[in-house]
């Protein structure tokens, strides 16, 4: 005789699948904030270059170039900034182009 599942056991997993999901979903958010004004200016300054005729490689390279620059140069600025309204106007300016 086959005994099925109860389905007791099934709210067990959801209660340790939620925590993870919720987890998982802040992970990515966070990952989106962080990278979505670099590249937001890398695409901007790609599109500029490849207008003024440096074709895609050029475009490619300004991209990358310009998207680590911005992405260091926030990093430096929030960890130069010791005030919490200047940290938090930087985190916003990290926020913004994802919203």
């Amino acid at each position: 005789m086959l005994i099925s599942p109860s389905w007791n056991v099934y709210p067990c997993m959801s209660a340790l699948a939620l925590p993870l999901l919720a987890f998982m979903l802040i992970w990515l958010v966070y990952t989106l904030t962080t990278y979505a004004l670099p590249c937001l200016a890398g695409l901007a300054a790609a599109t500029y270059a490849f207008e003024t005729g440096s074709g895609w490689f050029g475009a490619c390279v300004v991209f990358g170039l310009t998207a680590i620059t911005v992405f260091g140069l926030m990093r430096w600025l929030f960890a130069v900034a010791s005030h919490p309204t200047n940290r938090i106007m930087l985190s916003l300016a990290f926020v913004a182009p994802a919203i």
